[in-house]
């Protein structure tokens, strides 16, 4: 049987360690990835505004929307369309 060093209750183990070390991490990442989602969303939408003509920007903006927007629900179906024959966890992997 082996016994503990004496030196354990001094050392911190590397799960405290970890867990003390993400406590940092974890804000900048969501920092980030809000960053990250934030451009993914604005950047688009103005270069799209800046490129097309005035006369055209509402109907071009309008199906710009539509595009964005209106693809959920279809994203939606095929997601629970593949739950139903693979498993409910699986399509949702790729989301995180």
């Amino acid at each position: 049987m082996r016994t503990a060093p004496e030196h354990r209750g001094q050392m911190k183990s590397v799960r405290e360690n970890l867990r003390e070390g993400f406590r940092y991490v974890a804000p900048t990442r969501y920092i980030l990835f809000l960053l990250a989602i934030l451009s993914l969303v604005l950047v688009p939408n103005t270069v799209i505004q800046t490129l097309v003509d005035e006369r055209m920007r509402g109907r071009v903006m309008s199906f710009y929307a539509m595009a964005f927007m209106g693809a959920a629900p279809f994203g939606s179906l095929l997601a629970g369309a593949a739950a139903h024959h693979i498993g409910a966890p699986t399509p949702w992997l790729p989301a995180g």
